[in-house]
């Protein structure tokens, strides 16, 4: 499951806040040497995780971000790249690419909240990648952001068409099920 020709490589564009008190954040990813942006929204501390390892602050303990790097070296495995490669329902999926040793050419792909994945690779320079389609059918523009039209981000990250008490039904049928995704 190398990342495909189908796949283009994203940078941290920047990270908007939501004008509702909602504590969201939209992390705006660009392509690389494209026009499409992709929104994702996160919390306030994914957020700043993905800003402190964007800016490369340092920590005076380390995070868990740093702590999972370690540990991957430790046991002599890297991270090749990350990869956006769902969206279902305001939610994104990414993996991390996983290889055990530098001689193998075999990757272990590792599932990951987006966040967290954005996080880790920004502290490892790793890349990160998102499939075409989703950037196709969610990527903003450049001058779609500058105008601030981020709404449609911000409101597909948590659907509304359902009450709390229909989403924990949910929760528990795909626990019972175990249907994660």
């Amino acid at each position: 499951m190398e990342h495909s020709e189908n796949s283009k490589e994203l940078s941290v564009w920047g990270i908007v806040e939501s004008n509702k008190p909602s504590n969201a954040y939209a992390l705006v990813l660009g392509e690389k040497g494209g026009t499409r942006h992709l929104p994702v929204i996160v919390g306030k501390s994914e957020a700043q995780n993905i800003l402190i390892a964007q800016k490369h602050i340092f920590m005076p303990r380390p995070l868990t971000h740093d702590l999972f790097l370690k540990v991957l070296v430790a046991v002599g495995w890297s991270l090749e790249y990350v990869e956006i490669y769902k969206e279902n329902d305001g939610v994104f999926y990414a993996y991390l690419a996983l290889r055990q040793s530098p001689d193998s050419d075999d990757l272990y792909y590792m599932d990951a909240r987006v966040s967290d994945a954005l996080a880790i690779a920004l502290k490892a320079y790793k890349p990160i990648f998102a499939k075409d389609e989703i950037l196709d059918r969610l990527g903003l523009t450049e001058e779609d952001i500058e105008r601030g039209n981020l709404q449609s981000a911000f409101s597909r990250s948590v659907p509304s068409d359902r009450t709390p008490e229909e989403l924990e039904e949910e929760m528990k049928k795909a626990i019972a099920e175990e249907d994660y995704e």
